[in-house]
């Protein structure tokens, strides 16, 4: 039910402090006033944007270990061995960044991308009703700037953004 309101029951932001000592250095809660990059959290959000456009097959199989871009720069897994041919499925759940680079390339590009990040509120604030809230910065050009963003990196949200996007899940599709 909570993810079709949008309530917010609790947050915690560290550091924490003790309202018995005077020694308070940061009023920011970090989690809508500093954007971070995402990392893999981000590909839950690429596969869906995949899944989206109608262009998601989990049993097809692709190349993990590395992937290189157009202009020759090699971007691998966290594994740059890999896992040899894998579904996308099994890329998913082993948080291989080259399938959602695969999937960027092959079936989306930069402009789906963007556009269902967008959609689910990346780059904008959340309309929170506390102070300091951050928009975050959504924001590629080159394929290289592309591909990082599928898995999270070159990009900026705040935790506040990703739980938001995170209700589609559990919402039927609505934030």
């Amino acid at each position: 039910e909570i993810a079709k309101t949008g309530a917010i029951l609790a947050s915690y932001s560290y550091p924490s402090f003790d309202p018995n000592k005077r020694d308070m250095t940061s009023y920011l809660d970090r989690n809508i006033s500093v954007p971070f990059e995402p990392g893999s959290t981000m590909k839950i959000f690429s596969y869906l944007a995949a899944m989206e456009h109608g262009v998601y097959n989990g049993d097809e199989t692709y190349r993990s270990g590395t992937f290189t871009a157009k202009e020759g720069t090699v971007i691998g897994d966290w594994d740059r061995n890999g896992w040899g041919y894998i579904t996308y499925n099994q890329g998913f759940a082993l948080s291989s960044n080259t399938a959602v680079m695969n999937l960027t390339c092959k079936y989306m590009g930069a402009d789906v991308l963007k556009e269902f990040y967008t959609k689910l509120g990346f780059g904008s604030k959340t309309g929170i009703e506390l102070p300091k809230e951050a928009s975050g910065k959504i924001s590629f050009k080159y394929e290289t700037e592309v591909l990082n963003a599928s898995f999270g990196q070159g990009i900026m949200t705040t935790p506040i953004q990703n739980v938001k996007a995170l209700t589609a899940i559990s919402n039927n599709g609505d934030l």
